[in-house]
């Protein structure tokens, strides 16, 4: 695995268009996870996160997306957030 990249500043989530944060989430997933391109290419803006990763890796992904934004989950927050793009809604409504 590869170090984790440095926070994004504070109000970066909000200054990102969704294609720049879906690349940005995808980043921190293949760092973080150690993911090929062939396993990123299947974490589709729709595709079931839950089909693609197992629970460890939901649950690194998750952590590492906080430390990376500088935010915090919420329990309710894995029900939200079964596809990428309901990963993106989340991201922006913690960050706001």
């Amino acid at each position: 695995m590869s170090p984790p990249s440095p926070p994004l500043p504070a109000g970066a989530v909000a200054a990102l268009d969704d294609d720049a944060l879906r690349a940005e989430v995808l980043e921190v997933a293949r760092r973080a996870l150690g993911l090929s391109d062939e396993q990123l290419a299947g974490l589709t803006p729709t595709a079931e996160l839950g089909s693609r990763l197992d629970s460890l890796q939901r649950l690194s992904l998750v952590v590492a997306l906080e430390d990376h934004f500088g935010l915090c989950f919420e329990p309710e927050d894995d029900e939200q957030a079964r596809t990428l793009d309901e990963v993106l809604r989340v991201l922006r409504a913690r960050a706001a």
